[in-house]
């Protein structure tokens, strides 16, 4: 009977085993289907932009879906379909593929405009004559643009590939190649610096650049000593308008003199100028630099002679004060390395001092970890804490808890460590022993100084740390700071 009834419930379930396998079947059967049915590019650009994305990607999405829609870009036939051969849906990957290619196509158009409209008075010089019919032109003028080509933009490690020269009452612009990896013909580099230091270092031959600094130190490398420079667009830019959200070339000549200049990473990405093979992809984007830097400085001389004073003293001081800062760059900081090693020993046993009597107070927690801090504190000292914010929150505390004295400490002597006198040393330079910093004339909105950018911020060097500085034999470091009386 058991049997019996054991037979009839199994018979019972099975056509409901059926049904849910004829489900399944037909479940797979949809899938496959819609598998084979390509999704219509409409709903799957709505799939995309309901997705999160950033403001940029959405933008770069934006320039694909228009360019599509105008037909003007359309999807690569291998990302159609999938390894079985069915159709696969548009993706944001492969539509930021397209974007990719789309801005290689745009580059390429554009080197390729900037080529065939390159103006007459742009001049490529690679051989001795037409060298020589250049410098005839030099010697007739007064004023000069200058600039330097470069691998990149470290003035100790990368070097000079090229010279762009503007005779200004000539007007003509050149371009003097020496270091590109290319077939084309170019001058030697060690024969052309010999042809143009006449050049650089006349001072009655007046100079302006844009950014002069970085290609006096170019030069410097080269063993020229630029004279006689007159001009700096970017310098002078920093007075017109302290403001300025970008002080690059491109951007100011694209803003005021509503001349378009893509910049250099638009053109060419992050390689060097040396990797531009085309020499005629070279002149057209470096001449036009000195075009553009003449024509800059003329606008904004127009601009400062409206305020007679601030024109005088950016000529007088600010101008003359570039190859000074240049010069003291150039020279380099000399640090006491055995000092700053026993110092750093004995920060160091004060820093593992502290650090085992904090953690004996407080427990073996991380005490550089605000999350395991706060707690710990709020325990041992009996505040509730806002955060462990030192100068906001524990500073004012520290008088009353000896605890919340030593983590300041602490804090202070590991920043000391951490951030300059084991620092320091591991940024000289090996081969000269010193070391480099980058100072900004103008860096600070206030016109003051301010040092840092590439190299190592000197001006925020505390105390403790300046001791490691030291000065060269035979000279004395001075300190001074101006009165605000």
């Amino acid at each position: 009977m058991e049997l019996g009834n054991l037979r009839l419930n199994l018979s019972a379930l099975t056509p409901k085993t059926n049904e849910v396998t004829n489900e399944k079947v037909a479940e797979t059967a949809k899938r496959k289907k819609k598998a084979k049915t390509a999704e219509p590019i409409e709903e799957s650009w709505r799939r995309i932009f309901a997705s999160k994305l950033s403001e940029t990607d959405r933008q770069r999405l934006n320039e694909v879906k228009a360019a599509m829609d105008a037909g003007k870009l359309a999807r690569n036939p291998s990302d159609c379909v999938n390894k079985a051969g069915n159709p696969k849906a548009f993706s944001k990957a492969e539509a930021m593929r397209l974007w990719k290619a789309m801005q290689e196509s745009q580059r390429e158009e554009t080197l390729r405009k900037m080529v065939e409209n390159t103006p007459e008075n742009y001049w490529l010089i690679t051989d001795d004559a037409r060298l020589d019919e250049f410098l005839a032109l030099l010697a007739d003028e007064e004023e000069i643009v200058f600039d330097v080509e470069t691998t990149g933009t470290d003035v100790w490690n990368d070097y000079i590939v090229g010279h762009v020269l503007t005779a200004i009452k000539a007007d003509i612009h050149a371009y003097i190649p020496t270091k590109h990896k290319t077939d084309h013909p170019q001058l030697d580099n060690g024969y052309l610096v010999e042809k143009l230091r006449p050049f650089y270092e006349d001072e009655s031959i007046g100079k302006l650049a844009h950014n002069a600094k970085f290609d006096i130190h170019m030069l410097d490398r080269e063993g020229i000593t630029l004279r006689g420079l007159t001009w700096d667009t970017q310098e002078a830019m920093r007075l017109l308008n302290e403001n300025e959200p970008s002080f690059a070339l491109k951007n100011l000549v694209t803003k005021y003199l509503r001349i378009k200049s893509d910049t250099y990473e638009d053109l060419f990405g992050k390689i060097g100028f040396d990797e531009v093979s085309d020499l005629r992809i070279a002149l057209a984007y470096a001449a036009k630099d000195g075009d553009v830097t003449r024509k800059l400085r003329d606008f904004q001389r127009e601009h400062l002679k409206k305020f007679p004073d601030i024109l005088r003293y950016y000529e007088t001081v600010e101008v003359p004060l570039i190859s000074v800062v240049q010069k003291l760059e150039s020279t380099g900081f000399d640090i006491d390395l055995e000092f700053a090693e026993e110092y750093g020993k004995e920060i160091k046993s004060e820093i593992d001092r502290l650090y085992a009597e904090i953690i004996d107070e407080l427990g073996d927690i991380n005490i550089n970890s605000p999350a395991q801090l706060k707690p710990a504190l709020e325990e041992a000292t009996g505040e509730k804490l806002g955060s462990t914010d030192a100068k906001k929150v524990l500073k004012p505390l520290a008088s009353k808890h000896p605890i919340i004295k030593k983590l300041l400490e602490y804090k202070e002597k590991f920043k000391l460590y951490s951030t300059y006198i084991n620092a320091l040393p591991e940024l000289i330079d090996k081969r000269t022993g010193k070391l480099y910093t980058n100072f900004n004339q103008n860096g600070a909105k206030t016109g003051r100084f301010s040092s840092g950018g590439t190299g190592v911020n000197l001006q925020n060097q505390p105390k403790e740390a300046r001791k490691m500085f030291v000065a060269p034999k035979g000279y004395a470091i001075l300190g001074g700071d101006w009165s605000q009386q």
